[in-house]
C-alpha cells in the first residue's frame, strides 16, 4: 500500500511502563516483540521508521533508526519533539510501541488528510488519540515552547496549529472494531489484548 505523501513513522519506546511493571516494547506477540511487530508493520508504509528510546541496545531493529530523547524526562511530548526533529519528512505518524493492531488502511486515510493542516488526530469516545496521530514539523516551535516551560500536556499546543480531528465514524470502514487504537498500560490490558490477538476474545 502506498501513502499519499512521504511519511516518517515515529515509535515512542521511552516510557517507563510503571503500571505494567516491565518494558512494553519487549513483550512478545506470536514470536516477535511488540516493538518489532510495530516496526515491521510501519516500515513498508513509511519512508523511514524512527524509534525514540533511551535503551538503544534493547530496542535496536534493523528496519529502524534509533533516536534518544533530546530532552529526557519530558514524557510523550518530549518523545514527539525528538522524533519530529529527527524526521526527514514534513509529516510524521507518531505511535506508541504498545499498539499491536496498527492498521495500514487507517494510517493511509489519516495521511490523505494531511495537506493544509499541521496535525491529524483521531477522536474516539470523545477522547483524543495523540499517540496515533500525524504531526508536521511546523508544530516543533510550539512543542518546544511547552517543553521549555515544563508543560507536558500534548493537547496544550494544539490551539496554536491547524488540527484536523478525525471522528471514529470516519475510521469505521477500515477498522470496524477500532482495534488499531488499543494499547497496553496494565496487566489487564495485556490479558485482553493477548486474548484478542489469539482469537479467544
Amino acid at each position: 500500500m502506498e501513502l499519499s505523501l512521504p511519511l516518517t513513522a515515529v515509535v515512542l519506546a521511552g516510557g517507563q511502563s510503571r503500571r505494567l511493571g516491565r518494558d512494553k516494547a519487549l513483550l512478545e506477540f506470536g514470536g516477535p516483540t511488540l516493538l518489532a511487530r510495530t516496526v515491521e508493520t510501519l516500515a513498508p508504509l513509511c519512508r523511514e521508521v524512527i524509534v525514540v528510546t533511551n535503551s538503544p541496545q534493547a530496542h535496536a531493529h534493523p528496519a529502524a533508526r534509533l533516536v534518544g530523547d533530546l530532552l529526557p524526562g519530558m514524557g510523550s511530548l518530549g518523545g514527539i519533539y525528538s522524533g519530529l526533529m529527527a524526521a526527514t519528512t514534513q509529516y510524521s505518524l507518531v505511535v506508541g510501541c504498545d499498539m499491536p493492531f496498527l492498521n495500514p488502511k487507517v494510517i493511509a486515510y489519516l495521511a490523505s488528510l494531511a495537506p493544509g493542516v499541521d496535525v491529524i488526530m483521531p477522536r474516539r469516545h470523545k477522547l483524543l488519540e495523540p499517540l496515533h496521530s500525524i504531526y508536521s514539523k511546523p508544530c516543533l516551535p510550539f512543542i518546544k515552547d511547552l517543553l521549555d516551560r515544563r508543560q507536558l500536556r500534548i493537547f496544550d499546543f494544539l490551539p496554536h496549529v491547524r488540527v484536523r480531528y478525525v471522528e471514529e465514524s470516519e475510521l469505521t470502514p477500515w477498522d470496524p472494531d477500532h482495534r488499531s487504537f488499543l494499547n497496553i498500560n496494565t496487566p489487564l490490558d495485556l490479558a485482553q489484548v493477548r486474548a484478542l490477538f489469539e482469537g479467544n476474545a
